[in-house]
């Protein structure tokens, strides 16, 4: 009994336009994986797992401390004009000043919830959960198309064995044609054989083209 390895090449036919095409001969796994990178459904249950991964972190990020830590800073300056005082019969002048001050602030605040009803956990098992889902529909997808290409590829090698069984069939037939002309030739057969063995041969021919564009 033949075994099949799937590790055998498989025959991509592209066609470009209406008459022209191209063979490209990659192996079955090659032909897999192109299938998975293309296939929308993938890309889209990927995409809800990456977002699950960012709502499961966001909900551990909610267990922990809220910090918030803000900086400041003012400046003002103050101009006095200069002149003079009496004091006690005494004129006293009085310079002018401007003075310059500088005022720096800084706070740092943190929110803690110290319970919520176990509500937070409750959200990160949900978001587990809904990864776990979406995880095993990517396994599904993934056997599936894995499968039906296989199964593709064990219908592209039984029918090439079919092409090959009839062609076998049709040289036999042709083979017997001659014999029965050369018969006829020496007496032994009759011409009615020889339309007979004509219609086989018709019919072998037919099988054989049948099969290939199967």
């Amino acid at each position: 009994m033949k075994k099949i390895r799937f590790s055998a090449l498989f025959i991509l036919i592209l066609f470009t336009g209406s008459a022209a095409s191209q063979e490209i001969r990659v192996t079955l796994k090659e032909a897999i994986q192109h299938a998975y990178n293309n296939d929308p459904n993938i890309a889209k249950i990927n995409y809800n797992i990456d977002a699950q991964e960012s709502n499961i972190r966001a909900r551990y990020g909610n267990l922990f401390p809220d910090l918030k830590f803000s900086t400041g800073w003012t400046r003002s300056n103050q101009v006095l004009k200069g002149g003079s005082i009496n004091q006690n019969g005494i004129t006293i002048p009085v310079p002018e000043t401007n003075e310059t001050s500088d005022n720096f602030s800084l706070s740092l605040r943190s929110d803690v919830t110290l319970f919520d009803g176990m509500t937070s956990y409750d959200q990160i098992d949900l978001a587990k959960l809904t990864k776990k889902q979406y995880q095993l529909q990517l396994k599904k997808q993934k056997q599936d198309i894995a499968v039906k290409i296989i199964a593709d590829y064990v219908t592209v090698l039984k029918l090439q064995q079919v092409v090959k069984i009839n062609e076998a069939t049709l040289a036999d037939s042709r083979a017997q044609l001659e014999r029965i002309k050369i018969f006829v030739e020496v007496g032994r057969r009759t011409m009615s054989d020889v339309y007979q063995q004509d219609v086989v041969v018709a019919q072998n021919e037919l099988a054989v083209e049948q099969a290939k564009i199967m």
